[in-house]
């Protein structure tokens, strides 16, 4: 029979003392981690997820950024035939934006 986790919020097999996604300990015997800490734990994992591809969002900017560079001979503005990477560096600049707040977002409930 599936059960759901308390901390992590996961459908797992009843017959399981611990937790294998988050280590939360059903029994309370002291092997697992209590419930604040399951929590705790699954909360920072969700950060720890957003803050990544806050750093691929961010580094996906940068490179379009050096490849606008390199294609036009510097930073100025062309609107009128832009090039794939101008699309390559606003794609990656609003990743990192939405990731950011998502991140800051998800620390934020309970």
């Amino acid at each position: 029979m599936l059960i759901t986790c308390a901390a992590c919020g996961r459908r797992i097999s009843n017959r399981q003392p611990i937790c294998p996604h988050c280590q939360f300990d059903f029994r309370g015997s002291g092997e697992g981690l209590s419930l604040d800490r399951a929590r705790g734990r699954v909360r920072r994992d969700i950060q720890t997820r957003w803050r990544n591809q806050s750093y691929l969002g961010m580094a996906v900017a940068i490179l379009g950024a050096a490849a606008y560079y390199w294609q036009t001979g510097g930073l100025a503005l062309r609107l009128d035939d832009p090039p794939l990477s101008l699309y390559v560096m606003a794609g990656g600049a609003v990743w990192y934006v939405f990731s950011r707040v998502a991140g800051v977002l998800s620390g934020r409930g309970s």
